[in-house]
């Protein structure tokens, strides 16, 4: 995972999701300090860590926290080590809430309309028949292909925020396209991705995230700015190849 100070911090928006977490660091000078195991200890059951890689290519550790979990995380710590205090970061996460039972949401889709809704008896030329003819991907479907475009889109950016080594080309893309979106500029720096009529199109690239640990850590480096939303990709190196994934849309 990377800190993102840039966007983070010189950014005038505010999240719309309001989704406040925060972040424990698990890793210390030495892994198998008494520090890092009493906070692996104090953590929930089911502790959500993102793994990531510093500027010198270590590996590095967060837990993620919601509200609650901070409180009964610092109330453990606090009974088996009163004195120490523990690095905590306070994150706006891109949230991430599809529906099961509609589109809902779907870039460049007002999935309030009849022709958007899902039906198993509509036509095949419908676009809802070919395109979205179910509602996935689910929210904890894994693997799940994403489309990126600009530093996702970088290998060594985001072998850094999911902690894998780019240099065992871990990281591999597909030239994708998405209809139904166009790029605007954030803060005149950043592109992000927003709705926009069917015809309009979006090159980048689709790269397939393994499991929840990878997607957790993408979500922290977007910020609440962004929300994740389902998409359609069209792979460009394969003809007439469309994918169900998801993409980071502002909020």
């Amino acid at each position: 995972m990377v800190e993102k100070r840039s966007r983070a911090s010189k950014t005038l928006l505010v999240a719309k999701n309001g989704e406040a977490k925060y972040l424990v660091k698990l890793e210390h000078d030495s892994p198998l300090s008494t520090d890092s195991a009493e906070l692996i200890r104090c953590l929930p059951k089911k502790p959500r860590i993102l793994t990531g890689l510093d500027d010198d290519g270590k590996t590095t550790q967060f837990c993620l926290l919601s509200d609650s979990q901070k409180a009964e995380f610092l109330d453990a710590l606090f009974k088996a080590r009163p004195f120490y205090e523990p690095t905590l970061i306070r994150a706006s996460v891109a949230s991430k809430d599809p529906s099961s039972t509609t589109l809902y949401p779907t870039l460049g889709v007002d999935t309030t309309l009849p022709q958007f809704r899902l039906d198993k008896n509509k036509s095949e030329n419908n676009i809802s028949s070919n395109f979205f003819s179910s509602a996935r991907p689910a929210q904890d479907e894994y693997p799940v292909w994403y489309f990126f475009y600009g530093t996702l889109a970088d290998a060594g950016i985001l072998s850094r925020i999911i902690g894998s080594s780019e240099e065992q080309n871990s990281i591999t893309y597909k030239r994708a396209s998405v209809q139904r979106g166009r790029l605007c500029t954030l803060n005149e720096k950043y592109w992000a991705l927003v709705d926009a009529e069917q015809q309009s199109k979006v090159d980048g690239w689709a790269y397939l995230v393994k499991n929840q640990h990878e997607e957790d850590s993408l979500r922290v480096y977007e910020t609440g700015i962004y929300e994740v939303v389902r998409c359609t990709m069209e792979l460009m190196d394969e003809k007439q190849i469309f994918i169900q994934g998801l993409t980071f849309r502002l909020a």
